[in-house]
């Protein structure tokens, strides 16, 4: 599994062209939710979360503009020569990993008595 580590700087919801067969479908689009990261390495780019668990969404959302490294399991592609991540399939919560000092991503249940 290939992995991404960096900083998550940004999250913003617009739209995206839907495509059947490869070609778009004239006046239809979907909804898209991409997060702006900078990988360890310069240049930042955007990662689709738009499919990912709820949680992971929001927890994308709490770490922008936290300056720590996030690592998680990603793909990286190109379409008409623009550079995208996108995360891993079937990422969850639990894949993703961050500095020590800032608090687990998911809280753990309380042990029950």
């Amino acid at each position: 599994m290939q992995f991404s580590k960096g900083k998550f700087l940004e999250i913003k919801e617009d739209q995206q062209q839907v495509y059947k067969d490869g070609k778009p479908v004239e006046g239809e689009f979907k909804k898209r939710i991409r997060v702006l990261f900078m990988p360890s390495k310069p240049d930042s780019m955007w990662l689709n979360v738009t499919d990912a668990p709820i949680d992971v969404i929001q927890a994308s959302a709490a770490l922008v503009g936290v300056d720590q490294d996030v690592m998680f399991p990603s793909r990286i592609g190109v379409f008409n020569d623009v550079p995208f991540l996108s995360l891993a399939t079937g990422a969850t919560i639990d894949d993703f990993s961050i500095s020590q000092k800032l608090p687990p991503l998911r809280q753990k249940e309380p042990a029950k008595a």
